[in-house]
């Protein structure tokens, strides 16, 4: 299946147009838990990040920033987020992004709304591209 894009204009598409839906279950395990701490965060922020090999490693816990927001009081008819579903572009995005680092390791900060990631950056100058990576394998 294939996600359309409504800004795609009629004589072409975007590359997010062409984009195949990626769902949480095909993800590593990393991406899986970036994606839950996103969901639990609500809004917040997420703190060094250990990236090794273009996947997030939890060798190093980051550091997570929880902000307040006005709080709703829970349905009972509300049912609970299914495990699978399909990925938000945001998230796609960071880990293009990630991709595109070309980082053997590198220590990412990643701004969270709405259980999104919606800006990320590289934390400090934790980005090495010339030694091995010492993280697991």
């Amino acid at each position: 299946m294939v996600r359309t894009d409504p800004e795609a204009c009629s004589s072409g598409f975007t590359r997010e147009a062409l984009r195949p839906e990626v769902r949480n279950t095909q993800l590593s395990a990393g991406w899986q838990q970036v994606v839950n701490i996103c969901k639990w965060l609500g809004h917040g922020q997420v703190g060094g990040l250990h990236i090794c090999g273009n996947e997030p490693q939890f060798t190093r816990l980051p550091r997570l920033w929880k902000h307040g927001r006005p709080i709703k009081a829970p349905s009972v008819e509300e049912p609970h987020a299914p495990n699978d579903f399909a990925l938000k572009k945001h998230v796609l995005d960071l880990m293009e992004w990630v991709r595109e680092l070309e980082a053997e390791e590198a220590e990412v900060f990643i701004d969270v709304a709405n259980g999104l990631p919606v800006h990320w950056s590289l934390d400090g100058t934790d980005l090495y591209f010339a030694r091995a990576c010492d993280c697991p394998a």
